[in-house]
C-alpha cells in the first residue's frame, strides 16, 4: 500500500499535516506531492514539512494549462503516482479552480487507484454551497470518498445523489491549534491594549458593493473609535479582495494592520496562528469561524447581506453599532461555541479518514 497526498493551495497543509502524522504513526508508506507554486507562494507548507523531516515530490500543474492538455490530453501519465495504490486530494471538484486535481483523480480511477477527497471549509462548493457561478447540481466530484466535516443530512438539500452516496462524515480533521505558531509577535503590535483580528475571505464575490462599502466604513470607524486597540486584517490568500481587488481609498488608520498575503513576510500569519493571539475574531462567512470556536475564541461573523444560517447561534454583525456590540463583549457565548466546534470538528477526525482509507 503506497498512499500519494496532494497539495495545490497553501491552506491544504492544514488538512494534510494531521494526516501525515496518522500515516506515519501507523508506518503506512507514503509520498507527498507538492505542486511547484506552493515552493514560492508558500514558505510555510515548504518550513513545515522540513520540520516533520517529510520529504515531498514537486510537481508542476501542466504547464500552460490549456496548451498542455491540448498537445498530451488524458495520455499525460505523472511519474510520481507510479506504485501508488490510494490518492488524496485535499480539494477535488469540478470547478476550473480544481482542474489539477481533478486531472490527476481522473488518470488514478483509470488505472485503478483508489481516490479520497475532503471537504474543505464550512460553505463548500458542491457539497454545501451554491451560487449563480456554481449551482450546486451542476458540480460533481470524481474522487471515489468523500470525507465530509458533516453528515448528509446537512449537506446542501440539491447535492447530487452520485455525490452524497460518496460521502462519510469525519468532521474538520484540522487541529485545534496552529500547525505552525506566529514567531515573536512585531513590536509594533505590542503596545495596543488588545488585538482584534478580522478576516475578509475569498467570497466577496457574494457581496454587494454596497456590502463592501459599509465593511471598509465600519472598520475605520471602529477603529478610529477605539484608537488602543489593534485591527489586523487578513484577506484570503486566494481571494485576495482588500490588497489585489479593491480599486477605492487607501486605508490609513495606524491602528489598522493590513496582511498582504502576497508579501512572504506574512506567510506564517496563518488564520490559526493570528486567532491564537487575538482577542476577539470577526470574519465574513467562512471556515474562520470553525477556526476560532475550536479555540475557544470570541468570534462575530459579517452579516450585511448575507444568510449566515449555516453558523447557528455565533453573533452576527449587521450595522455599524453591531461593531461596538462585538469589541464590547467579553468572551461570546460559550455555549455556542462549543455547538459549534462539536457539529463540525473531531479530534479523531485524521484517525477515522486513515482507517477508512487502509481498508479499501
Amino acid at each position: 500500500m503506497t498512499v500519494a497526498i496532494y497539495l495545490y493551495l497553501a491552506q491544504d497543509l492544514d488538512i494534510a499535516v494531521p494526516l501525515i502524522e496518522e500515516l506515519r504513526a501507523r508506518r503506512v508508506t507514503f509520498k507527498v506531492i507538492l505542486n511547484a507554486s506552493l515552493e514560492t507562494k508558500s514558505p510555510r507548507t515548504i518550513q513545515t514539512l522540513q520540520s516533520m523531516k517529510i520529504s515531498w515530490i514537486t510537481e508542476a500543474e501542466p504547464g500552460r494549462w490549456t496548451e498542455r492538455r491540448r498537445r498530451v490530453g488524458l495520455t499525460f501519465a505523472p511519474a510520481f503516482l507510479k506504485n501508488v495504490t490510494h490518492f488524496i486530494s485535499i480539494v477535488e471538484t469540478s470547478v476550473p479552480a480544481h482542474r489539477f486535481a481533478r486531472y490527476l483523480v481522473k488518470h488514478c480511477k483509470r488505472k485503478g487507484i483508489k481516490t479520497f477527497t475532503f471537504q474543505h471549509g464550512i460553505e463548500n462548493v458542491g457539497l454545501t454551497y451554491s451560487d449563480a457561478e456554481y449551482p450546486i447540481e451542476t458540480v460533481s466530484i470524481d474522487s471515489d470518498h468523500i470525507f465530509t466535516w458533516v453528515s448528509k443530512e446537512f449537506l446542501n438539500p440539491k447535492v447530487p445523489a452520485a455525490t452524497k452516496n460518496k460521502c462519510i462524515r469525519i468532521g474538520c480533521p484540522k487541529k485545534s491549534s496552529p500547525v505552525v505558531s506566529l514567531p515573536e509577535l512585531p513590536d509594533s503590535w505590542k503596545k495596543f491594549s488588545s488585538k482584534i483580528s478580522i478576516f475578509e475571505n475569498y467570497h466577496w464575490g457574494r457581496f454587494s458593493d454596497n456590502a463592501r462599502k459599509n465593511f471598509i466604513d465600519d472598520l475605520e470607524s471602529v477603529a478610529i473609535t477605539h484608537p488602543d486597540k489593534l485591527f489586523i486584517v487578513k484577506p484570503h490568500h486566494a481571494g485576495q479582495w482588500l490588497t489585489k481587488r479593491y480599486k477605492g481609498r487607501k486605508i490609513s488608520q495606524p491602528n489598522i494592520m493590513i496582511l498582504d498575503p502576497a508579501d512572504s513576510n506574512w506567510q506564517p500569519y496563518t488564520a490559526p496562528a493570528v486567532i491564537e493571539h487575538s482577542d476577539l475574531v470577526i470574519t465574513t462567512p467562512s471556515t474562520v469561524v470553525l477556526d476560532a470556536a475550536l479555540q475557544n475564541k470570541n468570534v462575530w461573523i459579517i452579516d450585511y447581506d448575507q444568510d449566515a444560517s449555516a453558523y447557528g447561534n455565533i453573533p452576527k454583525i449587521l450595522n455599524r453599532k453591531d461593531w461596538d456590540r462585538a469589541l464590547s463583549s467579553s468572551q461570546g457565548d460559550k455555549t455556542s461555541l462549543l455547538e459549534f466546534a462539536k457539529h463540525f470538528g473531531n479530534p479523531n477526525a485524521s484517525i477515522e479518514a486513515i482507517e477508512h482509507i487502509c481498508k479499501q
